[in-house]
């Protein structure tokens, strides 16, 4: 029998049982012939069907019991299926609804931020507001002082005779 014959109808390549009669001489010794292909003999043969056996014919049983056990198995199974994509779908749903709530926390505390700092800018102009209307109110005062004092020296000036004004007194 040669190589090309063994492996019908089994699932193993031709390079494959080669490499294994050629990797394991001590086994083949005798049992193989060459001529144009290694031709085996039974013992050779029996060796390989060891090695590499014939796939067994699956059996098909007919009961009905077992028929319908695995039908409820297989609505079940689909059942569970059905449900695991409807988790998915709800575990989904929920990452999404976390992230949106993560990022409007973070708008949030953004926002709270933005905030306080516009009321800190809002109490620094308050107090430069009260800042330069104390100075203004200080400058208003010196300026009634002077226009009082320049006041009185008009007065005095209005006052003098025309002689004391031509000397200049």
């Amino acid at each position: 029998m040669k190589i090309r014959e063994f492996i019908d109808g089994r699932n193993v390549s031709y390079d494959t049982v080669r490499k294994f009669i050629i990797n394991h001489p001590e086994l083949f010794k005798g049992h193989i012939g060459k001529s144009k292909n290694i031709i085996l003999d039974d013992e050779a043969v029996r060796l390989l069907e060891e090695k590499y056996p014939l796939p067994s014919p699956v059996q098909v049983i007919q009961d009905a019991s077992a028929r319908e056990r695995l039908q409820e198995i297989e609505a079940k199974y689909i059942n569970l299926l059905e449900e695991n994509n409807r988790l998915i779908q709800e575990m989904a749903n929920l990452k999404l609804v976390q992230y949106k709530q993560r990022f409007l926390e973070e708008s949030v505390k953004q926002k709270d931020y933005e905030i306080e700092e516009l009321h800190s800018k809002l109490e620094r102009e308050k107090a430069e507001k009260e800042s330069v209307r104390a100075v203004a109110i200080e400058e208003n005062k010196k300026l009634k002082e002077e226009l009082a004092n320049k006041e009185k020296q008009l007065e005095i000036e209005k006052n003098k005779s025309w002689w004391d004004k031509l000397r200049r007194r």
